[in-house]
């Protein structure tokens, strides 16, 4: 009876072990979570804790719907941001000023639909990012003046079609990008000042372009348009500035 008594003791100490475990904020399956990093309300990350923010690696639960305004504004220890499926937009100023970010990943099957104002703006270490197909709105000034993005890839089948005001504007390091045949609208000046880009196809669905959107552009860098011989009525008289161009029409 004695030996029966201190088994069921012990089977219930280990389940009472693993409930504390659990409810202290540990993850099985994705042990690199920490939910002690964040704040979050209904499912938002609304900012960082202090803990949080003294972390280069951060990999976001895969509850979280939302990475809210602001909430990885200025963490300036941020390297590395894993970002989950279940998020379905940035918000504005997101990322803004972590200065030490140069990896932003995706998880595959990504439900992002839009990318708010000045997301990722002065980003400066940033050198790349892979954009999910799933993204229809990239905001004002997200990547202005991440001085350090080299490369822009939108995933195969990308259905974006806003690129917003200034987006790249100052991205002075930007050598590759393809826009998406889906692609509708480019704010004004949103390639300006993207020194470093020989090239750039402007696809054929494209019908408005905003003013100077390749102001500062020189006969160095070609803009090659498909699918027509004049610009349509919606393009601003602006959008063209000094480089050369090419009617593939």
């Amino acid at each position: 009876m004695k030996k029966k008594l201190v088994f069921l003791i012990l089977v219930m100490s280990m389940v009472a072990a693993s409930v504390f475990a659990l409810g202290a904020g540990s993850c099985n399956d994705t042990p690199s979570v920490n939910y002690n990093f964040f704040y979050i309300e209904n499912n938002v990350i609304t900012g960082l804790t202090e803990l949080g923010l003294e972390q280069s690696t951060i990999v976001i639960p895969a509850f979280v719907t939302n990475i809210g305004t602001g909430a990885f504004r200025n963490a300036t220890n941020l390297t590395s941001i894993t970002i989950p499926a279940s998020v379905t937009s940035i918000g504005r100023w997101a990322f803004m000023s972590a200065t030490r970010l140069t990896i932003v990943t995706f998880e595959g099957g990504s439900q992002l639909t839009s990318i708010g104002n000045s997301a990722f703006n002065h980003a400066i270490n940033l050198t790349g990012i892979t954009i999910p197909a799933s993204v229809t709105s990239i905001g004002d000034n997200v990547f202005s003046w991440a001085r350090g993005l080299t490369t822009v890839i939108f995933e195969e089948g990308s259905q974006l079609t806003s690129i917003g005001h200034s987006a790249f504007v100052g991205a002075t390091s930007l050598t590759s990008i393809t826009l998406p045949a889906s692609v509708t609208i480019i704010g004004s000046r949103a390639f300006r000042r993207t020194i470093s880009l020989t090239s750039i196809t402007i696809p054929a669905s494209v019908t408005t372009i905003g003013s100077w959107a390749f102001s500062d552009w020189t006969s160095m860098q070609t803009i090659y348009i498909e699918g027509r011989i004049e610009a349509y009525s919606g393009w601003h008289y602006g959008w063209l500035a000094g480089s050369n161009v090419v009617w593939l029409g």
